[in-house]
C-alpha cells in the first residue's frame, strides 16, 4: 500500500503526458511498420516472379529462329493440306478422277460406290467410305500407289484381289476418303490432281509371300476349273492339271492347296494362308 501510495506521489501530469506520447508513438510506429512489412514481402514475391518471367522470355528469345521456322513449316503444310485434301463439295472431282486414273491404266470399273460423309462431332472434318470394284492386271501395286499420291487423304482399308485367267485379276478397294467440311461460299483451293504418266510397276513375284512359287502354279493356268456341278447340298469341280482331269470336293487337296469353297462359277483354294479363286475356264 505504501508503495503505490509512493508510485502515486511521484507521478505528475507531465509523466503521464510523457508516457502518453511514447504509447501514441508506439502505436503509430506499429501501424505503419506492419502494413509495410507485408507489402515488402509481397513484394519479393512479385519481383522472383518477375525475375521467372523474364528467365522465360530470354529462353524465347533465344529460341525465336527455330519458332520461325516452326510456323513456317506449319503455314506451309497447311497450304499443301488446303491443296491436296478435298471438301465435301469436291466429292464428285474426285470420283471423276478415280474413274480418269482407272481409264489410263486399261482397267475396267465394275463399281464404284459410296455412302453418305460422316462428319466428326467438331463438324470440322468428313469421310466419305468407298468401295471400289474393277478388273485389272499385274499392275496393281502401280495403280495403288499412284491412287494414294493423287489423293493423301484417302485411308485404303482392305484390298481384295482375285485371279481372273490370262494375267487379269479382280482387285476391290475398301477406303475411306477424309475431307474438310467447307461453309457455303468458302474458298475451294483444292487442286483436282492430274493424271501424270502412267507407271509399269507390275506385280512381283514374291508379292503373295514365301509360298509363291506353290501359287504360281495356280495362277498360271497350271490347273484349270472345268466345270462345277452340284448334287443336293454338295458341290463337286471338275480340275484339270498336267493332262490329268479330277474331281474335287470341299476339304480336298488339289496340289499343295486345300478346297475351303466351292460356288457355282468359282474353286476357292488355300495355299499356305494365301486364299486364291479359279474360275471356270480360268
Amino acid at each position: 500500500m505504501l508503495q503505490l501510495n509512493s508510485i502515486r506521489e511521484k507521478l505528475t501530469w507531465q509523466t503521464v503526458l510523457i508516457v502518453a506520447l511514447y504509447v501514441m508513438a508506439a502505436a503509430v510506429f506499429l501501424g505503419r511498420f506492419l502494413p509495410v512489412k507485408s507489402q515488402t514481402a509481397g513484394l519479393d514475391t512479385e519481383l522472383r516472379h518477375l525475375a521467372d518471367t523474364e528467365q522465360q522470355l530470354l529462353r524465347v528469345v533465344e529460341h525465336k529462329s527455330t519458332y520461325e521456322n516452326r510456323l513456317q513449316e506449319l503455314e506451309d503444310n497447311l497450304r499443301t493440306l488446303a491443296q491436296t485434301v478435298p471438301s465435301q463439295y469436291n466429292f464428285s472431282y474426285v470420283l471423276r478422277a478415280v474413274e480418269e486414273l482407272s481409264a489410263e491404266y486399261g482397267f475396267t470399273i465394275h463399281t464404284l460406290e459410296h455412302i453418305p460423309i460422316r462428319v466428326s462431332q467438331d463438324g470440322r472434318t468428313g469421310v466419305f467410305p468407298l468401295t471400289l470394284e474393277l478388273e485389272v492386271d499385274d499392275r496393281v501395286p502401280a495403280y495403288l500407289s499412284h491412287l494414294q499420291r493423287a489423293f493423301p487423304s484417302l485411308s485404303i482399308d482392305l484390298v481384295s484381289l482375285t485371279y481372273l485367267g490370262e494375267n487379269r485379276f479382280g482387285l476391290v478397294v475398301d477406303g475411306e476418303l477424309h475431307v474438310v467440311m467447307a461453309a457455303p461460299g468458302d474458298e475451294q483451293t483444292w487442286q483436282l490432281p492430274q493424271v501424270a504418266e502412267v507407271e509399269a510397276a507390275q506385280l512381283p513375284v514374291q508379292a503373295f509371300g514365301v509360298a509363291f512359287e506353290r501359287v504360281g502354279t495356280f495362277l498360271n493356268g497350271g490347273f484349270r476349273v472345268l466345270g462345277i456341278v452340284e448334287t443336293g447340298s454338295e458341290r463337286t469341280a471338275l480340275v484339270s492339271h498336267a493332262g490329268a482331269k479330277s474331281w474335287v470336293r470341299v476339304g480336298d487337296q488339289l496340289g499343295s492347296a486345300v478346297i475351303r469353297g466351292i460356288s457355282p462359277t468359282t474353286v476357292v483354294l488355300d495355299v499356305d494362308g494365301v486364299q486364291l479363286e479359279l474360275t471356270i475356264g480360268g
